[in-house]
Parts: C-alpha cells; sequence; structure tokens
C-alpha cells in the first residue's frame, strides 16, 4: 500500500472474504435496532464484482449518505486537478 491511491486498489475477486465479511456483521449486528431494514444491502454490496475498492465505498458512500438524508455533494480530490508531492 503505502502510498498507493486508493483508486489504484484492486479487491480481490475470489468470494470467500465477502463471505466472511457478510457472516461477521450478522454475527455482530443480528440484534442491532434497523440491521434487518439494510441487511439487503449488505448482501447486495458484498456480491457486487466490483474491481476497485474506490468503487466498493462509494457505493457504501453513497448508500449512507441516502440513508441519513445527507444532501452534501460528494467531490472526489482526483475530479479537482490538485497535484500532490
Amino acid at each position: 500500500m503505502g502510498l498507493q491511491k486508493i483508486n489504484d486498489v484492486t479487491i480481490c475477486p475470489e468470494r470467500n472474504w465477502r463471505k466472511k465479511h457478510v457472516s461477521s456483521l450478522k454475527t455482530s449486528y443480528a440484534n442491532a435496532p434497523y440491521f434487518r431494514e439494510h441487511l439487503d444491502f449488505v448482501f447486495e454490496i458484498f456480491s457486487e464484482r466490483l474491481e476497485k475498492l474506490i468503487d466498493l465505498n462509494m457505493s457504501i458512500i453513497q448508500y449512507l449518505k441516502k440513508h441519513l438524508m445527507i444532501d452534501t455533494p460528494l467531490i472526489l480530490l482526483s475530479d479537482l486537478g490538485v497535484k500532490g508531492k
């Protein structure tokens, strides 16, 4: 990782880690209020064949923005044309 940009990080295509994450979330939050309302999203997001970590993160962020009724625009640094060191 180090100085690797988040939009360059690829997701391992194996499904095993996805199943483990879903299982961990179900175990940890099964009794939490509202968890059942969002369980379909959890299954959906981890069943998608996204290739980049940024795409997974953005899907989760957009979902949270929608359900928390946050209407602040999301701007990616890469869209601003700013050069870093």
